[in-house]
């Protein structure tokens, strides 16, 4: 009789950014957007992304890997409605507008893979 082998496909799922996912997302964002179209963030700018409002932090994981990245934040909505730029909004992309009691969730991170094709 032939042994059966595992043949479970890897699942996809989402769960909050981690500290510990920082490396990754930097990884997917070089992969997904060449340098001269966005530069990679910092480090310090991820780590402050969860760490002020880390329920607003997202990855997309298929399997072991960092497939996507969503980053958000809460602001009041006569701030989120007026004219601003991304570094005027984000805080310079550290998410330090977050406003706990705001009343926009802004999305202002957001990168995906389209590996699933090949797996």
């Amino acid at each position: 009789m032939a042994k059966k082998t595992d043949t479970k496909k890897p699942q996809l799922f989402v769960r909050n950014a981690m500290k510990k996912d920082i490396r990754a997302i930097r990884a997917l964002v070089e992969t997904a957007y060449p340098e001269e179209e966005i530069p990679t963030y910092p480090t310090a700018q991820l780590r402050g992304q969860i760490s002020v409002f880390p329920e607003g932090q997202f990855v997309a994981v298929y399997g072991d890997e960092v497939v996507g990245y969503m980053a958000t934040f809460v602001i009041a909505s006569d701030i989120a409605l007026r004219p601003h730029t991304w570094n005027q909004i984000t805080g310079g992309g550290y998410a330090s507008t977050h406003d706990p009691e705001g009343d926009w969730l802004y999305g202002h991170v957001w990168v995906t893979l389209s590996l699933l094709a090949e797996h």
